[in-house]
């Protein structure tokens, strides 16, 4: 799985990304290595998550369809995450829990006019309550 995430009033250029393989290694090897634990040294501030994207057999997934610098996590009408976000705060550590997705295959019927889809429930045991929690947490 890759995450990319946005610092709350950055321009929407600015973004990093978690998990995956540099672009070299998608052309040659399986894009998507095994989970490991990542560390980043962050500013203080609300980060949120902008979108991600993840491989179900031979197809790459992706939760918005968009150029990267395009893609928004964050609702502007409610003012909240549309999945999840953080807040770094100054000189203090912060360790996020492991995320794991629930993938479920939706196939596609004609006669009740149902496409082919994706159903994603993020999973995790926030003991810390260290997550801000979104709209499309259950069902994306």
């Amino acid at each position: 799985m890759k995450t990319y995430w946005r610092k709350l009033g950055d321009k929407p250029s600015k973004e990093f990304a978690l998990g995956s393989n540099n672009w070299v290694l998608l052309i040659f090897k399986d894009p998507y290595k095994k989970a490991k634990i990542e560390q980043r040294y962050l500013e203080p501030g609300l980060y949120y998550l902008a979108s991600f994207e993840f491989q179900v057999g031979d197809r790459l997934l992706k939760s918005q369809g968009t150029l990267p610098r395009w893609r928004t996590g964050w609702d502007k009408v409610h003012n909240k995450p549309l999945f999840l976000a953080f807040e770094v705060k100054p000189n203090t550590p912060l360790k996020l829990p492991p995320i794991e997705l629930a993938v479920r295959h939706i196939l596609p019927n004609k006669k009740q006019k149902i496409k082919e889809s994706y159903k994603v429930d993020f999973l995790f045991n926030d003991k810390n309550h260290v997550f801000i929690k979104g709209a499309y947490l259950k069902s994306f």
